[in-house]
């Protein structure tokens, strides 16, 4: 899990770091989404998702 939501204190909850195991996002829209926001939201997930990317990786769409 992103470092971010290991800060979110949950009782009985434990964050604990698997090693050899890469994460993987993935991202759904409806595609009559009509949200002004929407491209622009995918364009910033787009280049995010380039600059961490691995060999053997699919390209995005």
């Amino acid at each position: 899990m992103a470092a971010s939501y290991q800060a979110v204190s949950l009782d009985g909850v434990r964050c604990v770091p698997v090693i050899g195991h890469q994460r993987t996002l993935q991202l759904a829209w409806s595609a009559d989404n009509a949200n002004t926001a929407l491209p622009g939201f995918l364009d910033i997930a787009r280049q995010i998702a380039r600059t961490s990317l691995v060999p053997g990786d699919l390209p995005l769409a």
